[in-house]
């Protein structure tokens, strides 16, 4: 993903290796899950902690899970928390948490359009597009299909009528 490295930076840091962990994920992941349910803990609550001391916080934003920042309504408007979001969701599809969520992208993409940006709407839902393939092919057990997918289908959608809108402008200025 090499456009994930343009935008997001990506791989930067990759000169601060830590030690491999002492236990799997899975069985990490399995002795929160536990505790989870003895102590009634909600499940947003425990991926929190799991991401902020066991990951490093690379799938919150701002110190929150992303579906938390959208309590503030004001959230869906502000371009650089949207794209910090995708960001968040792109780190929680490479560790294998979840696919996605495509709202985030969505949103950018909106955004960027709304600024007349058509490439970068394009690579945004091109991200998605692409993350969430690579999860639904990674996930034998699921056995179905992505192209039935309608978020996928919904964001090639969209980089149809941006390729569109983009050759529309292009054309008045010429």
């Amino acid at each position: 993903m090499g456009l994930l490295s343009n935008i997001f930076g990506k791989g930067k840091d990759n000169e601060n290796k830590q030690e491999p962990p002492k236990q799997s994920y899975q069985e990490w992941q399995r002795e929160k899950v536990e505790e989870y349910h003895v102590n009634n803990r909600t499940w947003g609550d425990t991926w929190k902690e799991i991401a902020s001391n066991e990951l490093g916080g690379m799938t919150l934003v701002n110190g929150k899970n992303t579906h938390e920042l959208l309590e503030d309504p004001e959230a869906k408007h502000n371009l650089s928390l949207m794209l910090a979001c995708c960001k968040a969701e792109l780190e929680r599809v490479d560790i294998g948490e979840g696919q996605p969520a495509p709202y985030y992208f969505k949103r950018a993409a909106i955004l960027f359009n709304k600024q007349k940006e058509y490439d970068k709407e394009i690579k945004i839902c091109e991200l998605y597009v692409d993350a969430a393939i690579n999860w639904y092919e990674t996930m034998d057990t699921m056995r179905r299909s992505w192209s039935s997918n309608s978020h996928i289908t919904d964001a090639q959608q969209r980089i149809q009528k941006a390729l569109l809108k983009k050759d529309k402008v292009q054309k008045k200025s010429d």
